[in-house]
């Protein structure tokens, strides 16, 4: 959220604008996907330890070997509320933790990070510096294996995505399907990789909080590494400009470019907020919250077009900050008034009020003095119970905010107003 004062000229509707912004920034993939060729000794995974050490080739395995692979794994559980659960109808499939093998095989090593770092995780050169790839699990996938649709359990605060190798094993099926807000994709890995004329892995790197299924294997075996992607919090590495780094994705690029063209035609207008507020931007992305802390500890995490948002801010010297906005759902008056209790840290909302049942007005909204009450933009001022106009600041929303996540549900005091019988 970023506050303004304004300036000069007319254009083309708001609405106009909002909604043309609003379509790109909803529109950019939330994955990335491909082949990726690498030396042939990342190839070799070491497994049984000390007792029976063995070693496959994952671009020359006989199905024996992948089969012995499988044997040596343990059945693969999922995350549920903070627990690990294990259930054959959601998910049947095996997995060897990260104490239990070893490779050869490095995505920043054979340059595939710096690859997802330009082209999707936009960081540039600063790779290295600003993000940590950690191993996390190996899997097997065997015939009529799967894994339902899930999102993946945060591992901490700064994690922001996963990336997924898939060895060159002969297996037909076990695509990976990602959706969000509707839209949906598949990476067909089986297809994919085997077409190759010579041994690639196959890729795929998407935010944590998608959702994705691995649809069921039919023959062969899928083999996997899961890597957990985390913004790495003690870096000094500056966030990357967009107008310094041309080499940036077209599709971060081309938002970027969109959000400035019209950030400068808003603060153009007359009678854009023309006693100065805020613009709003609901995040497209889920966080992993701590109510006991500031929410401006996510900032260094943002993630894709939310940390775009962020970067286009600074880069016109806008102050931003993120913010946690509440609203009431009690009541039908103060619906329609539509004030939002605006803080930098999560609190027990407070939004006391007198209603008559006959006029069905608001009469008190009431905000301890660390709040903003915030109404958007052409909406009626706010009265309180003595029709005293309250101090409330106009917000133009320019992308909205998901009801499904990043909420907090908070109680609240209301009274009401009633005559004697």
């Amino acid at each position: 959220m970023t506050g303004i004062s304004n300036s000069t000229a007319d254009t083309l509707p708001v609405k106009d604008r909002v909604a043309e912004f609003e379509t790109i920034f909803w529109s950019s993939p939330v994955y990335l996907s491909g082949v990726y060729p690498i030396d042939k000794s990342g190839y070799l995974l070491y497994y049984g330890g000390t007792q029976n050490p063995r070693c496959i080739d994952l671009a020359n395995a006989s199905e024996a070997d992948l089969q012995a692979l499988s044997d040596a794994c343990q059945p693969a559980t999922f995350g549920l509320n903070n627990t690990d659960v294990y259930d054959e109808s959601y998910r049947l499939a095996r997995k060897m933790d990260t104490s239990d093998f070893a490779t050869k095989f490095d995505p920043e090593d054979c340059g595939l990070l710096d690859l997802i770092a330009d082209d999707f995780l936009d960081c540039g050169s600063d790779v290295k510096s600003r993000v940590i790839c950690e191993l996390y699990k190996l899997n097997v996938y065997g015939k009529d294996s799967f894994f339902k649709a899930h999102k993946d359990t945060p591992r901490s605060d700064t994690m922001i995505g996963s990336l997924v190798i898939v060895f060159p094993t002969p297996h037909e099926g076990g695509s990976l399907i990602l959706r969000e807000n509707g839209r949906e994709w598949t990476f067909d890995s089986a297809t994919r990789v085997l077409k190759e004329s010579t041994p690639h892995l196959g890729y795929v790197v998407f935010y944590s909080d998608v959702e994705h299924e691995v649809t069921k294997v039919t023959s062969g075996y899928r083999v996997t590494l899961t890597y957990n992607l985390y913004i790495n919090a003690k870096s000094t590495a500056a966030a990357g400009s967009l107008i310094r780094q041309p080499h940036l994705t077209s599709r971060v690029y081309h938002v970027g470019q969109e959000l400035k063209s019209m950030l400068a035609d808003f603060f153009a207008r007359p009678g854009f907020l023309p006693s100065g507020g805020y613009i709003g931007f609901g995040l497209r992305f889920m966080y992993p919250l701590d109510v006991k802390t500031p929410v401006a500890t996510v900032i260094g995490s943002l993630k894709g077009c939310d940390a775009m948002l962020r970067m286009i801010c600074d880069e016109l010297g806008l102050v931003n900050n993120l913010h946690a906005v509440y609203k009431s759902s009690a009541g039908e008056a103060y619906e329609r008034k539509r004030v939002f209790v605006v803080r930098d840290t999560f609190y027990q909302a407070r939004a006391d009020k007198q209603y008559d049942t006959q006029r069905g007005d608001l009469y008190n909204i009431i905000a301890d003095k660390n709040s903003l009450l915030l109404r958007p933009a052409g909406a009626d001022p706010v009265q309180d119970y003595y029709r005293r106009q309250l101090r409330t600041h106009e917000v133009h929303w320019v992308t909205k905010m998901p009801d499904t996540f990043n909420t907090v549900k908070s109680n609240f005091s209301t009274w009401r107003y009633t005559s004697p019988l």
